[in-house]
């Protein structure tokens, strides 16, 4: 019998062990996340980085190879120029060559001909001029634009983070709001039913306390769903398991200086910093200087090198003007915004001021018995939601700011691509 005691008691042992191991195992972890380390945790997992950099590698081997090219024509060129200038000193010059020299023009003569090889502009151009000078000056403007590129991956990362991350707080604060403004109704409800039951109220006032109840569930459990949503593409974004939480610890309450620049400051500082019209001015100086260099060896303008020499300046002269373009419109569709979410921010400041002292007064009143508490919880829940609303208003002109400040640095993410609020 104590033996069966003892073994029932081990099993037991063993149960609650493995209980309790199991619900270690099965709870859910929570993370921490500020907005910088959001943006670190993103950029770490992106794979774009890796990829750019696989293509930066691979540029730096091609242009490897195309400096050994180059230099390879260059010795080419340079024993052909060697080779005619030891042929002109005996047979134009009538000078007596060094021992020396006399063997080394039979070496050239006997490798390359009896007489020097005299080429054509043309001929020049696509034996040697090309390959010397035109591949490794392209594949270092790729290099440059692809460094770029790898440079740009972090601020785009942090524009798009940034939405995602305002908006779940913003969803936060709504659901906060609602929650507890549902949890009062739910009180107002049992209240309503308990009247119903004795009679108190009518039917229809009855019906109308359970929609209106039904109703806020519904907003509440929709929001709730939108949340879960947003956090799952933050969790993917910043390469965190998906089945855990994360809490946001950012507020992004706060106002910079309120003091900021013109259009034309703006536009200016993207001008000299953005890399589209950067990667646009590699690519011409690259055919200015292809069309350069074909000019000293072919003089008819109407000869196809000469045509496609100056079709490639055509376009690219055009490609720099798109890009300025474009980028005046970015800045002009981040410079209308951040006037438009200014005013909507001094508009809630304003409306949410008012509230509050709408709200202090209406509590005096509460607490006097001059109003019902369902009118002054409806009045409560007004409150927080405009206050839901001026916390919005303040994140997204702040990040109004910060985005247009972006599109105006050297590797700011283009604001027309991300997309304004």
């Amino acid at each position: 019998m104590k033996r069966l005691i003892s073994s029932i008691l081990l099993l037991s042992l063993l149960v609650m062990t493995f209980a309790a191991s199991f619900a270690e195992d099965n709870v859910v972890k929570t993370t921490d996340v500020s907005l910088k380390k959001a943006v670190e945790l993103a950029v770490e997992h992106d794979r774009n980085a890796k990829k750019v950099q696989d293509g930066i590698d691979n540029a730096w081997d091609q242009e490897n190879l195309a400096m050994e090219a180059k230099n390879k024509i260059q010795d080419a060129l340079d024993t052909i120029d060697a080779y005619k200038k030891l042929y002109d000193k005996k047979y134009k010059d009538n000078e007596t060559l060094s021992p020396t020299e006399a063997y080394i023009l039979t070496k050239y003569q006997a490798a390359l001909g009896k007489t020097p090889p005299v080429y054509t502009g043309q001929e020049m151009l696509d034996n040697f001029i090309k390959t010397r000078d035109f591949l490794h000056y392209a594949a270092w403007t790729g290099i440059q634009k692809a460094k770029n590129q790898k440079e740009e991956i972090a601020p785009i990362i942090e524009t798009s983070l940034r939405s995602l991350y305002i908006n779940d707080l913003d969803l936060t604060g709504l659901i906060n709001a609602k929650e507890d403004y549902y949890n009062t109704m739910v009180k107002s409800f049992d209240a309503d039913t308990l009247k119903y039951e004795k009679g108190l109220i009518s039917e229809d006032q009855y019906i109308t306390s359970k929609l209106n109840l039904q109703i806020q569930k519904m907003e509440l459990d929709s929001d709730i769903r939108n949340k879960d949503t947003l956090e799952m593409n933050i969790k993917k974004l910043i390469g965190v398991d998906l089945n855990s939480k994360i809490n946001l610890t950012s507020e992004l309450l706060s106002i910079p200086n309120e003091s900021f620049d013109s259009f034309e400051g703006y536009y200016d500082k993207a001008l000299k910093n953005r890399d589209e019209i950067a990667n646009a001015n590699f690519d011409l100086n690259q055919y200015v200087r292809e069309e350069n260099i074909i000019k000293e060896y072919l003089s008819n303008e109407l000869l196809t090198d000469r045509v496609n020499a100056r079709l490639n300046v055509l376009r690219s002269e055009d490609s720099l003007e798109n890009a300025k373009n474009i980028v005046k419109m970015d800045i002009y569709t981040g410079y209308t915004d951040l006037i438009t979410l200014r005013q909507n921010y001094l508009n809630q400041k304003e409306t949410f001021v008012t509230e509050r002292k709408n709200l202090s007064n209406s509590k005096l009143m509460f607490e006097k018995g001059l109003m019902t508490e369902i009118d002054y919880n409806r009045l409560n829940y007004k409150y927080n939601m405009i206050e839901v609303g001026f916390k919005s208003a303040i994140r997204k002109y702040v990040n109004a700011i910060y985005k247009l400040e972006g599109a105006s640095e050297k590797h700011g993410s283009s604001y027309i691509q991300k997309g304004a609020f």
